[in-house]
């Protein structure tokens, strides 16, 4: 976790280049540019993003952009963690071509692609863009499970139990362990008692997997936290004097550890902040008194842990919602939950594209010192290109008919408005025919407020799943593309300390251009939506049939396409994590896939999934969809075979060695085999202590396999068994 120490320096930076306090000579012009209809278009937002495909040559990935007809410089980037900064790791120019292979042992890394080039207007411009890949053979990502807390309030719950149910199920059959929290009404107000509940399931650890999203539901109190004002360190997001104070913020839910050695000052405190006159905070909820229950920080302290998200149809009139009548709300949500479900289960088709709709262009402005540049919509141009390809990003209006995947729209804006895109009365009326949206503009971004636009959008009768306020700062969105959730996302836009770029500032002194900082860190960065959801991911349909034959368990199940094989767990229980006990490989069609396996004891749960990717001799690049999920009907576990699958130990990967505990010490040999049920080696054991131990040759690449056929040796080992090993 780190501290806004980073923020400070960029701060720092800022009052060297300007010699003034920080953002003061940018208010008034801030103002202009969230209010006015009327933007002079000098350049296009496009022109500040690097708008990244990605391409398959020669059994390899590379990334592509569109060729430039001016001087330009590309600067190549990488990272391998998230924690580690940007390395150095190749330049090109305007002359090579617009086509850069991605070498195998970058495919599992983080790449920026910077261009410096020259605008029409003889002014240099660093623009910005970003790839993820989904990493080379990396399973484990998929395999290990993940645990999301729905956190509902009591009256949605008791309206919703069929769709909350139904939920469960989905996200189940997805890998997700799901905890349940309500809140009871008489709790709807009571942040500090909302967040212990979320603290204590983050320190539950009984499940085995941790907890890392948090999906807020109904009448669950928002948190807020701020000191936003013109003359303090922190000015507004949207740059408006009376828009100041608190705003709402999901990411006190979402920070629960603290950083050592970071002053108790600098973590979240309800202390010092005193903004209730109308100057400054024009709303009951933005006014923040000491011990009020409104947190002081307009920036995280920390680092948040978890992905939050919510969905919320209060305070909606312009759809029928009042106060004293929760009925239509739960009409509202039991859309929204209907809505997942068709997304989740392909039942909902989208146009793999995505369409802006920019409404406020280039902002520059510039003084003796410095030049500042801000392009909203470029976010969404850098955002969005690596997720559907360059090529299916266009210009569009954002209230248009084409079902598109992604879409952003920005203009001058009001709490239920922003001009040039829409209003919360329009979205009343009009479905919005895309899926994952965000928009920009003044006001809005305060999501606790009445007819609140993006609230709105999610109450819309169309297809949006998500919702968010991108451009103080950009999000960062390319992870989407390498299918991590839209939580993650969320979690990785709050988290920014400058790793990805937002605005720029260009330097007049040095010629030097630096991230122009507005909106990092913010607590204003908050996600409405489901935050499990991931791109479009494959979906199998049917039931998964589980018949008893003897001692083998056999499943049968509807095939589905292009899937490279079967991944099947078992589990005694759908809230720990399950175990794989094998793999079943089949050809592109095959209208029925079928396996027998003798389950361990006490399995009472088979899942399987689809494993899909492009596999080829140097990578392999997965994604595992949603699946099945059946009930085994057995009263017990038979005591004979308990005790034998006991004796037979257990299997763990030890510096360079699998070890098998807690069996008798008898040398035996055993396939590894791949997750495709391909041989890859034979591994010899032998005695170490108690236990029995074999080297893993060094060819052998990370990844999951399975350790089975071995020899009989007294009866110890069941032909049936297999032991499963992740080598990291």
């Amino acid at each position: 976790m780190r501290s806004d120490k980073g923020k400070r320096e960029i701060y720092a930076i800022w009052r060297e280049l300007c010699d003034i306090a920080p953002m003061r000579c940018l208010l008034i012009l801030t103002l202009f540019v969230l209010t006015s209809q009327n933007v002079s278009f000098a350049q296009t937002s496009r022109d500040h993003a690097v708008v990244l495909s990605v391409e398959r040559v020669l059994n390899q990935f590379g990334i592509t952009w569109p060729r430039d007809t001016l001087p330009t410089t590309y600067y190549i980037r990488v990272r391998s963690l998230v924690s580690q900064p940007w390395v150095e790791y190749d330049t090109l120019t305007y002359l090579s071509p617009n086509l850069y292979v991605i070498p195998p042992s970058l495919d599992h890394t983080e790449i920026e692609v910077e261009k410096r080039t020259t605008g029409a207007d003889g002014k240099p411009i660093s623009a910005f863009g970003y790839y993820l890949g989904h990493g080379t053979g990396d399973l484990s990502r998929w395999l290990r499970p993940g645990r999301v807390l729905l956190t509902i309030g009591s009256l949605a719950h008791d309206a919703l139990r069929t769709e909350v149910d139904r939920w469960i199920d989905d996200t189940q059959r997805e890998g997700w362990i799901v905890d349940v929290q309500h809140v009871p009404n008489e709790l709807e107000t009571n942040t500090k008692v909302v967040k212990g509940f979320i603290d204590d399931h983050f320190n539950n650890t009984t499940s085995g997997a941790p907890l890392t999203h948090v999906f807020l539901v109904g009448k669950v109190p928002y948190a807020y936290s701020g000191s936003f004002t013109t003359s303090g360190p922190i000015v507004q997001p949207d740059g408006h004097p009376e828009h100041g104070g608190a705003w709402s913020s999901d990411a006190r839910y979402a920070d629960v550890e603290t950083s050592p050695g970071v002053p108790a000052n600098e973590q979240w405190t309800d202390e010092t902040v005193n903004i209730t006159d109308a100057a400054r905070a024009n709303r009951e909820q933005n006014k923040n008194r000491p011990a009020d229950g409104k947190y002081d920080q307009s920036q995280i302290p920390t680092d948040v842990e978890l992905c939050i998200g919510r969905v919320d149809m209060r305070n909606l009139p312009a759809f029928g919602t009042s106060a004293d009548n929760s009925s239509r709300e739960n009409e509202l949500l039991k859309q929204y939950f209907d809505r997942v479900h068709a997304y989740r289960t392909k039942a909902m088709q989208y146009d793999t594209s995505a369409r802006i709709d920019d409404n406020f262009g280039v902002f520059t402005s510039e003084n003796d010192s410095v030049r500042l540049v801000e392009a909203f919509a470029a976010g969404a141009w850098r955002g969005f290109s690596p997720i559907v390809g360059s090529g299916r990003v266009f210009n569009g209006n954002f209230l248009d008919t084409i079902p598109t995947l992604l879409a952003y729209g920005c203009g001058g804006g009001g709490y239920e408005h922003c001009d040039g895109v829409a209003n919360t009365v329009e979205f009343a009326a009009t479905p919005i025919r895309s899926a994952f949206v965000w928009l920009f503009g003044s006001y809005f971004a305060d999501v606790d407020s009445e007819d609140n636009l993006m609230r709105a959008a999610l109450a819309n009768d169309g297809n949006v799943l998500t919702c968010a306020w991108s451009g103080r700062p950009h999000w960062v969105l390319h992870p989407l593309g390498a299918m991590h959730t839209v939580g993650e996302v969320a979690r990785a836009s709050i988290n920014n300390d400058g790793t990805y770029r937002s605005a720029t500032i260009y330097s007049k002194t040095n010629g030097q251009s630096y991230d122009y900082a507005y909106g990092q860190r913010g607590i204003h960065i908050n996600l409405l939506g489901d935050p499990t959801l991931r791109m479009p991911m494959p979906a199998m349909t049917g039931e998964l049939n589980i018949a008893e034959i003897g001692d083998s368990t056999r499943m049968e199940w509807n095939g589905i396409y292009d899937a490279l094989t079967f991944i099947i767990e078992a589990g005694q229980s759908l809230d720990k994590p399950m175990s794989i006990v094998g793999s079943k490989g089949t050809s592109k069609v095959t209208p029925r896939v079928s396996s027998t396996l003798v389950l361990p004891p006490g399995s009472r749960y088979v899942r399987v999934r689809p494993l899909f990717g492009t596999l080829d001799e140097s990578s392999f690049t997965p994604i595992v969809g949603r699946g099945l999920i059946g009930f085994r009907d057995v009263t017990d576990v038979q005591n004979e075979g308990a005790a034998r699958y006991a004796a037979q130990g257990t299997a763990h990967y030890i510096d360079g060695a699998i070890v098998i505990k807690g069996a008798a010490c008898h040398p035996t040999s055993a396939s590894m085999c791949d997750l495709l049920g391909r041989e890859v080696c034979t591994l010899t054991f032998s005695c170490s202590g108690p236990d029995l131990r074999s080297y893993v040759p060094s060819n052998i690449p990370r990844g999951v396999y399975f350790i089975r056929n071995f020899e009989a040796v007294s009866g110890l080992f069941t032909p049936h068994l297999s032991f499963t090993i992740c080598i990291q």
